[in-house]
């Protein structure tokens, strides 16, 4: 082989969460601010909702970029960047199935007119979206009295890929109809399973009967809170 193989498809840049805030970031550098807390707390004003750990590499990556690792006070104001709006990379294949999958409310206003785009021009790409969005709503609004209609309707009008999911469902169709009608739930149970298993790692799968009994029966008190930005992390003991 004299030359690599072609691409099947563009690369597409991963999405960051400070992505958004990346315009503001660059102006405030063009007017001298260089500190990356003080810039983590104007974005934390402005809605950003993380720790400040992605402003700090950020700001690293400026200093890299303008020759300034070692400074770190407020500097004269300067045209470092030409700041325009950052425009939206093209979501990929399963970012766009979890767009669809998110409560319509919840989309970002981008991800939203993506999604109109992409529907007026593939009325397939409409119909799965209205087919998804139907069984997402069943899920969370216990809809299950519309699940006979929406199976004929996939069977009917689906793409390949929805009308196998569809076929999935109806090999256990009563478990399916109860779970989509009743309010009754196995979380608990697997909740409490997964706990067992976690504690039965935690002791590397030596401990025996009676030990890993007592730690099920008498449970540690929680941790102290771990605080990460603006957020609250409780950790509970095992």
């Amino acid at each position: 082989m004299t030359e690599p193989p072609l691409r099947k498809q563009p690369l597409v840049r991963r999405v960051t969460r400070l992505d958004p805030y990346k315009p503001y970031i660059l102006q405030r550098w063009n007017d001298g601010c260089r500190s990356a807390r003080q810039l983590w707390r104007e974005l934390v004003d402005q809605g950003y909702t993380y720790g400040e750990s992605s402003v700090q590499r950020y700001v690293h990556h400026l200093r890299l970029e303008t020759g300034t690792r070692q400074k770190f006070r407020r500097a004269q104001p300067a045209q470092h960047y030409l700041v325009t709006p950052e425009r939206p990379q093209p979501l990929t294949a399963l970012q766009l199935a979890r767009v669809c999958m998110t409560d319509a409310g919840q989309r970002q206003a981008w991800h939203t007119r993506y999604l109109t785009y992409l529907c007026k021009k593939d009325e397939t790409i409409t119909r799965t979206c209205q087919q998804v969005e139907a069984f997402v709503t069943m899920v969370r609004q216990r809809q299950g009295d519309h699940f006979d209609a929406w199976l004929a309707e996939v069977q009917a009008t689906g793409v390949p890929e929805v009308r196998a999911f569809a076929r999935g469902l109806q090999k256990d169709y009563a478990a399916v109809k109860a779970g989509l009608t009743l309010a009754y739930s196995n979380g608990q149970t697997e909740a409490q399973i997964h706990r067992l298993k976690l504690l039965k790692r935690a002791m590397y799968g030596q401990a025996g009967f009676e030990l890993l009994r007592k730690r099920v029966l008498h449970r540690d008190p929680p941790l102290p809170v771990k605080r990460r930005g603006s957020k609250a992390v409780l950790r509970l003991a095992a």
